[in-house]
């Protein structure tokens, strides 16, 4: 009796599943979305294609702008009560003049009112043409030397680079011509060239391509007194405010002290305002204009570094502090220019080694780019520019580095580096981007690289000469 009633409710349970409505697959296109890149030299109309198959039939299919979903277009009576085809838009693309994405969304709507969308994403590349890029500089260049550099990408798209020409006041420095089938090259290089303080000049780059279409890119030089900043100001993405510093000058125009004022967050009176922590530096020099003490004076007491060379030069044998000696800097080796090449710190027994440094533009000396000297996570500065920070600080030896800090960021550095990679990978780690003033007098800096989670962090300092 038992074994009936389960099949009775077995049965009765199969034909009440076989009453419930069918839902045919629409069929349509399984690419959720399409990417594609085309140039303006080679189609004037892209067509937009996808496959339909809707066993229920179309009531009507929508073209949305990808970016805003507005409906652009609508097809009804074409396509109602289809169900296998493949559905076809015509983008015209004959006005675009400049690299243009273009996003379109198709909203396929089937007789049962059940929809499906498909994203196209489109880069539509302007008509190949000579274009020429500049790399870690800007168009106004204020330089402190005739001496400088110049970087750029020359591009021409679907044709090739056939020459280039540079001149400086109209007069050609550099030119060549190329036999070999370029798209792309990487240009790079130092001029010398007489120039009158506080004068403006013209340098023109001329690129010219296989069908002889010429592109220019003209950039302002200036010659500038190297001025020392009054203030900079300090701020980073995590902190907002995080410091403001202010530079005392002696009459050699060297650091005499300065004046560090640190913020922090924290709550007063049930409000969160910044709370400053002054701290002062003071400096005092050996005869060759080296610094031999800093004095560092703050809420919590003095601490001193005191600073010993090789008798008579400006070679560097180490750096103490009576009161903590575990932070004692002795130098191990140095290189023949005199430059320091590895150092210990406090007890150590193992050197920091092969301090990174790079020629100077002129090529007649080396300059220190270190950037991080942490065991296991090493960088170093590459992609030298003709900027030069306006706070470096060459009575001071570059053997702070590792403490990645503003203090090593402003002091130490000669040049603006456009990045700095990991020593041991060559993994590209920060960049740094460089904003001059119309004369080409440096006026921020800003520190970029990305935490653990790929987002962007940054340190930025502006300076203030008045």
């Amino acid at each position: 009796m038992k074994s009936l009633l389960y099949i009775l409710l077995t049965l009765s349970l199969f034909c009440a599943c076989s009453d419930e409505p069918e839902f045919p697959d629409p069929g349509l296109d399984t690419t959720r979305t399409s990417r594609d890149t085309v140039r303006l030299d080679t189609i004037d109309t892209y067509m937009i294609s996808m496959n339909v198959e809707a066993p229920n039939g179309i009531e009507r299919i929508q073209l949305l702008n990808g970016r805003n979903y507005e409906v652009l277009e609508e097809f009804t009576e074409e396509y109602r009560g289809m169900k296998n085809f493949i559905f076809e838009y015509p983008v015209d693309l004959t006005g675009l003049q400049v690299d243009t994405t273009l996003l379109y969304i198709v909203k396929v709507i089937d007789k049962d009112m059940r929809s499906y969308n498909k994203g196209f994403t489109l880069n539509v590349l302007k008509h190949s043409a000579p274009e020429i890029k500049l790399v870690g500089t800007s168009e106004i260049l204020g330089l402190v030397s005739p001496v400088f550099e110049i970087k750029m990408l020359f591009e021409t798209g679907l044709n090739m680079i056939r020459s280039y020409r540079v001149l400086f006041e109209g007069n050609v420095v550099d030119e060549a011509t190329f036999d070999e089938p370029l798209h792309e090259y990487k240009y790079k290089n130092i001029f010398n060239v007489d120039m009158i303080m506080g004068e403006e000049y013209s340098l023109r780059i001329e690129l010219t391509d296989d069908k002889g279409t010429v592109g220019v890119k003209d950039l302002k030089l200036r010659l500038i007194e190297a001025k020392r900043p009054r203030k900079v100001t300090v701020s980073t993405s995590e902190k907002g405010l995080a410091a403001d510093i202010e530079f005392y000058y002696n009459e050699l125009n060297r650091l005499d002290s300065l004046v560090c004022t640190n913020y922090r967050k924290q709550m007063v009176n049930g409000q969160l305002i910044n709370v400053g922590y002054y701290s002062r530096y003071d400096f005092e020099y050996t005869e060759e204009g080296m610094v031999s003490r800093i004095v560092y004076v703050s809420d919590d007491g003095e601490r001193v570094n005191e600073y010993s060379y090789v008798s008579g030069t400006k070679q560097l044998s180490g750096i103490c502090d009576p009161e903590y000696p575990s932070s004692d800097i002795t130098i191990a080796e140095w290189y023949n220019d005199g430059n320091v090449k590895s150092y210990y710190v406090g007890t150590n027994a193992i050197p920091i080694d092969d301090i990174y440094y790079t020629d100077d533009l002129k090529g007649d000396s080396k300059i220190f780019a270190e950037y991080w000297v942490a065991r296991g996570a090493r960088q170093h500065c590459v992609d030298m520019t003709s900027i030069q920070i306006p706070t470096y600080f060459p009575e001071l030896p570059p053997v702070l580095c590792g403490t990645k800090n503003y203090w090593a960021e402003l002091f130490l550095y000669k040049y603006a580096f456009a990045k700095t990679i990991e020593t041991e990978t060559e993994e590209e780690k920060t960049q740094l981007a460089c904003f001059t003033d119309n004369i080409g007098q440096v006026v921020r800096l800003r520190r970029v690289e990305p935490d653990i989670f790929g987002r962007e962090s940054y340190t930025e300092y502006v300076f203030s000469y008045e």
